[in-house]
């Protein structure tokens, strides 16, 4: 335990959909670490923390979001080819809750991929809308691979100094070295780790299709699933339009 570091901050987690964000939270919550993020006191308040664990962060977020002082953001990625899958599985299983998403239940990958369209991000103007009201102001995005580079710009460039990114696959491969390093720094006792392995990480509204640990672990640690599923020409196009910088950033292999 690091003695000057407070354990009872608040940590906020973000991540896109798919992203693992839930494992992320439990475990952590499991560990001794106070994670903020749960059912939100008012039933539509956009700004609140509790809610906004998927919105894409842009450069004003916060000056408009309602945040406790002091608190942490942990951040958690994945790498993009096999979050746009997580993303098919998401849609096929009935449970994206983005609309433009969740249209897209009949659509093959490689139109997934390609759809531009809009999801939930921090705006001034989402202040005192209805929910329909708020969801034609919903952040634009080209593509998936334009919404990828635009979730890891936000993490990357928009939050305070002293935030965490982390990549899923890291947390899943080497936990007890990611997770016990994560929660020292947070100022627990990386002793407490407590992974669940038989536990799906999941919430009431996905509840039976998420993987638990050892499911996750077996399906990602094996080279070839990261390519299932794409043709020559959806490769071509992610690979054309992910940013190579941030793929770099965390060390995920060209595409």
């Amino acid at each position: 335990m690091n003695p000057q570091v407070p354990t009872d901050l608040p940590v906020i987690c973000l991540g896109p959909y798919g992203s693992g964000t839930n494992f992320l939270m439990i475990t952590l919550q499991n560990s001794g670490i106070f994670v903020t993020n749960g059912p939100c006191p008012n039933a539509w308040n956009r700004n609140h923390p509790t809610v906004f664990k998927h919105y894409v962060i842009e450069s004003d977020s916060l000056e408009i979001l309602t945040l406790p002082d002091p608190h942490r953001f942990i951040c958690i990625v994945k790498d993009p080819l096999h979050w746009i899958k997580s993303l098919q599985h998401m849609i096929v299983s009935g449970i994206m809750p983005a609309p433009s998403l969740a249209a897209l239940a009949d659509a093959p990958l490689s139109e997934i991929i390609r759809k531009p369209g809009r999801i939930v991000g921090v705006h001034r103007e989402l202040r005192g809308l209805s929910e329909e009201e708020a969801a034609q102001k919903c952040f634009q995005y080209e593509h998936l691979p334009d919404l990828w580079n635009q979730y890891v710009k936000g993490y990357s460039e928009h939050l305070p100094g002293g935030s965490h990114v982390i990549p899923y696959e890291r947390l899943l491969f080497y936990p007890r070295q990611t997770f016990g390093d994560l929660i020292e720094s947070l100022g627990g006792d990386r002793e407490n780790l407590r992974l669940r392995r038989e536990r799906r990480f999941q919430n009431e509204q996905n509840r039976g299709v998420g993987r638990n640990y050892d499911e996750a672990l077996a399906y990602y640690e094996q080279p070839h699933t990261r390519y299932e599923g794409y043709s020559s020409d959806d490769l071509k196009f992610i690979r054309d339009t992910l940013n190579s910088d941030y793929m770099k950033l965390f060390g995920y292999s060209a595409v």
